[in-house]
């Protein structure tokens, strides 16, 4: 199973997107990352069929009567108390930079923030309860949440993706089938312009579905090894290297990615990286168990420890990916007082000093509501030791 490479992507997810958020800085500092930068918004659709590559796991072991009705509030536990904490960093940040900017001035003014303006108590309930997403502006769905925190607009999405699974529990071993049918809606649904403006996730669940598949090849033995045999790594590895050469061309040729409307964005860019993410974790997963069979040492064992800080972006990913937006500005704060503008240290300093901030965050709020199997498996993955984790799971 793609143990450490979950891992991996999530972190690689999180901090993409963060790079899109701070792209002007990294750009002043180094054009060729900016238009990596400038691509960070499809961590999103990484996201998506990550976390359905998860949930298939967690689904599957809840097919049991008793255990259906435990599956969603797992998932409402692990989605809700860390985004209304995430809310509060969000209301607090603008009045944490102007008390850390007045020890300057030595005046405090009283910041507002848009959403003293334009939320009142109907529209913080739909806010807290990530229906607001229903209630946005032609589609723009990140502009519905903007006011509070843009990136909040996936975690509605990804709550409907967890009822949509949940019910599906109710078909018994046809649950597969169920999540089917629904797959072929959400294709229709790509033709229907009122759905996809609507805020519902069926535009959205071809990402996440490629995941649920992604998992279902992995359990029925169709792995890279299982269909290709002994040719399985090689094949694995010039597929991935010709993914990213093909992706490096595509950002040296397109540094401006982001279409202006929501159909050229969901068809031309969300889905087909979402499917290109399920191709390379699909032969990832190959790559990994054949670097399991190996003792860490000398250049791999390099490998292993300079992965590190990635896979401590992904046991804190979506901590990260809730504050990073609110929080950076006040790292930068102690950053901009460090190196210039247009250093290189200068995004790589407020990335760092952000993920620490989202670290505890996570260890403090998110963590406590993870279940066991969730907490055991992060532990192995970035134990000193997890290669001995993965060959026994």
């Amino acid at each position: 199973m793609l143990n450490v490479s979950i891992e991996l992507a999530r972190g690689l997810a999180a901090l993409w997107v963060f790079m899109f958020h701070i792209q002007g800085s990294i750009e002043a500092a180094s054009p060729l990352l900016g238009a990596l930068a400038a691509y960070g918004h499809l961590g999103v659709p990484m996201f998506f069929v990550i976390s359905g590559y998860c949930l298939y796991a967690s689904a599957s072991g809840s097919l049991v009567p008793g255990r259906r009705n435990a599956f969603l509030k797992r998932r409402l536990l692990r989605i809700y108390p860390p985004f209304w904490a995430a809310i509060l960093v969000a209301v607090a940040s603008p009045f944490i930079i102007e008390a850390l900017s007045s020890l300057k001035s030595g005046t405090f003014v009283f910041p507002s923030p848009r959403w003293m303006t334009e939320f009142g108590f109907s529209e913080w309930l739909q806010v807290v309860s990530l229906t607001r997403v229903f209630w946005n502006d032609g589609g723009d769905l990140q502009a519905a949440f903007n006011p509070v925190n843009a990136v909040f607009w996936s975690l509605a999405i990804e709550l409907q993706f967890y009822i949509v699974v949940y019910a599906s529990l109710w078909f018994g071993r046809n649950w597969l089938k169920a999540l089917t049918a629904v797959f072929v809606l959400s294709l229709v649904s790509l033709a229907i312009p009122t759905i996809r403006e609507s805020g519902l996730f069926l535009p959205y669940w071809p990402a996440f579905a490629l995941g649920l598949l992604l998992r279902h090849l992995y359990v029925t033995n169709r792995s890279p090894q299982g269909m290709l045999g002994k040719k399985s790594l090689s094949v694995s590895v010039v597929a991935i290297v010709t993914i990213c050469a093909v992706f490096a061309v595509v950002v040296g040729l397109h540094p401006d990615p982001v279409p202006t409307s929501l159909d050229g964005y969901i068809l031309y860019r969300f889905l087909p990286f979402a499917l290109v993410v399920g191709v390379a974790l699909w032969f990832v997963g190959e790559i990994e168990r054949a670097l399991t069979r190996f003792e860490f040492s000398g250049p791999l064992l390099l490998l292993r420890y300079g992965l590190q800080p990635f896979l401590l972006a992904g046991a804190c990913s979506y901590s990260l990916y809730l504050i990073h937006g609110r929080i950076y500005p006040i790292t930068e704060m102690f950053v901009r007082r460090l190196v210039s503008h247009g250093s290189l240290l200068y995004p790589l300093l407020t990335i760092s000093g952000t993920v620490v901030v989202a670290y505890l965050f996570y260890l403090a709020v998110e963590r406590p509501f993870m279940s066991g199997s969730y907490k055991a498996r992060v532990k192995a993955v970035t134990h000193a030791e997890r290669e001995h984790a993965i060959r026994t799971s």
